[in-house]
């Protein structure tokens, strides 16, 4: 098993990848398995990295219990009076129907862009004498 500082490091580096990504949002699940841990101790370090303008934000995904399609996506854990889904199905929600899903911040996302543009060196080929970027 893996030290709690080496869990955090590959942590930081897996969010980090996928802010620089096309990647929107993902589920503590898809972390757990990339650092192979639970589900429940991958949602508890994500939950360390949702605070005001941190790397990550919190969401809710509301499902339908029946056909699993997401009927709603938002940041309170709310349950409406009533909902359809378009499988037919009308639903008396309960909280086990809502499962946490992370959004990478839109400015870190944008931070860690404009950082590596910054961090590409310019170097001059010798036989065009053109400068390529690396």
């Amino acid at each position: 098993m893996a030290s709690k500082y080496e869990i955090r490091d590959q942590l930081d580096k897996t969010i980090k990848s996928l802010a620089l990504s096309k990647v929107d949002r993902f589920y503590p699940s898809a972390i757990a398995k990339i650092l192979n841990i639970s589900s429940q101790e991958a949602f508890s370090y994500l939950l360390d990295r949702i605070d005001e303008g941190d790397q990550l934000e919190l969401l809710w995904e509301l499902r339908c219990p029946l056909c699993c399609r997401t009927l709603k996506i938002s940041t309170a854990k709310q349950i409406p009076n009533e909902i359809e889904c378009i499988c037919g199905n009308e639903i008396n929600l309960q909280p086990s129907d809502f499962f946490p899903v992370f959004r990478i911040n839109k400015k870190y996302k944008d931070y860690l862009a404009n950082e590596q543009k910054k961090t590409k060196i310019l170097i001059r080929q010798p036989t065009t004498s053109k400068w390529i970027q690396i």
